[in-house]
């Protein structure tokens, strides 16, 4: 409406079973709002739940300034008046000229954005620019060789971190206050400083000075064999000696279709919280992330024989498995991988996990008949485009509103959806001797409980059960890692599940 008087209300987003839905509602400002950026802030402070709803025009617009001559279609500005918007109040009625004369002011702005500094601004002041001039020296140092560069790479994380000193070799970027937006930021530093390009799950899955041997490895042209191979280790049993450490908890993970090991880095941080010296497993597929330069796998059967082979050493040692409780963790394609590993390796060595977690994937039988984007669509992959691929992802919850971006999820997204359609369940399968749990968020939109509940067929370790995740999509595990660290650990016998 004009400034001073409101727009007139108009129903948008009612979700089917009442209350707002927002990808309904952003779905229906867009469509009415089409030369503008749409943007939905919501929260929930236990009692109720709080929704703000922006419209900014685009920088292609060309919408003149309220009662201005003033154009607001460049970019420099009309990020300005966005930011301005964000600021105010839901229930402010503020109209574009209003925003123009909020967004020049530069001090506001200033206070508002959420910048990160660059390595330069972080390090600056006290031992933090003594530590970056400390990497920057080491890693100059030619003669110093590789203990030198090594060393830069530690100084280089204190420096980030702002520690007094380079980071403890033994100690890890989870265990020191990290979060995901410092870890970025010492990723970006690594890059600029070092040259070197290393991915945000090796930083937040290894020690630090595991993490300079990555650096090292990847600067000297080559990867390290977890880096490379079809799994990452992520080992802490050994400080428990030799007997400990084979009793010692595995938890083998195994990521959802088009990802990688890093989607369960939140889950894994919950983790380590209560098992500080587990082994930890990351089922690392070709052509994406770490290995982004090879080539996706498209042979379903090579697949699982490559996964089974680099687990094997980790899982069994000589004709004795280690009898520690081990737990296959696997979600949508990783929950068949983890499967159909399982069997693998009871077939060709006797062994099998004694827990299974497994959500967002329909049971093998069920799968078996499916194409490769499951019951959403009855097409073959062969048929399907990349839009169409684009616009599963975002149906499933993939809320990243720029298409480059998820533009990238498609090449292996593409190819895991293709192992996934020509995954057959053999007929002549008995069942796994593993206690089962099966992880469903109740607003999953991809995967009925009709289809989930097959699992409970193909397993004989006895207790097997679904659990309703609340407040949970399809994306459990990034959505509530909390809650599936709870039950993991309880399948585990490890820990009770926390009372409600």
């Amino acid at each position: 409406g004009a400034e001073g008087s409101p727009a007139p209300a108009v129903e948008v987003g009612v979700g089917v079973a009442g209350g707002i839905d927002p990808a309904v509602l952003r779905a229906a400002l867009r469509a009415a709002l089409p030369n503008h950026h749409v943007v939905l802030q919501w929260a929930r402070d236990g009692t109720a739940e709080h929704m703000d709803a922006y419209a900014l025009p685009n920088a292609e617009g060309t919408a003149r300034a309220s009662n201005t001559d003033e154009l607001i279609a460049d970019e420099p500005t009309m990020l300005a008046a966005g930011l301005a918007a964000v600021m105010i109040s839901a229930c402010e009625i503020v109209g574009q000229a209003s925003l123009v004369e909020r967004a020049s002011n530069e001090a506001g702005l200033e206070s508002f954005t959420n910048k990160l500094a660059s390595v330069d601004e972080a390090a600056s002041g006290g031992s933090g620019e003594v530590l970056l001039h400390e990497a920057r020296t080491l890693w100059a140092d030619e003669a110093g060789g590789a203990q030198a560069k090594h060393a830069a790479v530690l100084s280089l994380l204190g420096a980030v971190l702002g520690m007094d000193g380079p980071t403890p070799p033994d100690e890890s970027f989870t265990t020191n206050g990290g979060n995901s937006f410092v870890a970025m930021q010492a990723i970006g530093a690594v890059r600029a400083e070092l040259g070197v390009g290393v991915p945000v799950f090796e930083l937040l899955t290894k020690t630090f000075g595991a993490f300079a041997d990555v650096v090292l490895a990847k600067a000297g042209g080559h990867d390290t064999l977890d880096a490379r191979s079809w799994v990452v280790a992520v080992d802490e049993s050994a400080q428990w000696g030799p007997e400990g450490a084979a009793s010692a908890p595995t938890f083998v993970f195994f990521p959802q279709a088009g990802s990688s090991p890093k989607q369960y880095a939140a889950v894994f941080t919950e983790l380590r919280k209560y098992v500080k010296h587990g082994r930890y497993l990351f089922v690392q597929p070709p052509g994406r992330d770490a290995r982004a330069d090879e080539p996706n796998e498209t042979d379903v059967d090579r697949c699982i024989a490559e996964t089974a082979a680099a687990l094997k050493p980790h899982l069994v040692m000589g004709a004795e498995a280690r009898d520690g409780p081990t737990v296959f963790i696997g979600d949508s394609l990783g929950a068949i991988a983890a499967f159909a590993t399982a069997h693998e390796l009871l077939k060709s060595c006797g062994w099998a996990p004694s827990h299974m977690l497994v959500s967002g994937n329909a049971s093998p039988r069920v799968t078996s008949a499916h194409f490769g984007l499951g019951s959403y669509s009855p097409t073959p992959m062969v048929q399907l485009s990349d839009k169409q691929l684009v616009d599963f992802l975002r149906a499933s919850g993939v809320e990243d509103e720029d298409d480059e971006r998820v533009g990238q999820l498609v090449a292996p997204f593409r190819a895991d959806c293709q192992l996934y359609e020509n995954y057959v369940r053999p007929e002549q399968l008995p069942a796994l001797p593993t206690k089962l749990c099966v992880l469903r968020g109740k607003e999953d939109k991809v995967v009925s409980e009709r289809e989930a509940s097959g699992w409970m067929d193909e397993f004989d370790g006895g207790d097997a059960k679904i659990i309703r995740v609340a407040d949970a999509t399809h994306h459990v595990h990034e959505e509530k890692p909390d809650a599936v660290a709870s039950q993991i650990l309880a399948l585990a016998g490890i820990m009770p599940l926390p009372e409600n």
